[in-house]
């Protein structure tokens, strides 16, 4: 109980830049408990640094639904799979 009481301390106070990065996916799908969603609006709206990520994440989301029936040239797609083949990943 000694090591749980400073967790839930912590967690009951406002996240740190990279606790926040860490749930920025499931803040952004609106995947997080109330309370957990009021403290990430909270840290962002007072840290130009979290603030910025977040508009970048939120733009290169909604960039590539945009995107999404978008024409890619043949050369384009080649190279990029090609990339992602030499460095290991997967489809």
């Amino acid at each position: 109980m000694r090591l749980v009481a400073p967790l839930m301390r912590k967690m009951m106070d406002e996240p740190s830049c990279q606790e926040v990065n860490q749930f920025l996916a499931d803040y952004v799908e609106d995947n997080l408990d109330a309370d957990v969603s009021d403290r990430y609006r909270k840290h962002v709206a007072h840290c130009d640094c979290c603030k910025a990520y977040l508009d970048q994440y939120q733009g290169t989301i909604d960039l590539l639904h945009d995107c999404r029936n978008c024409d890619l040239p043949d050369d384009l797609v080649e190279h990029t799979l090609e990339f992602l083949k030499e460095r290991g990943v997967t489809a």
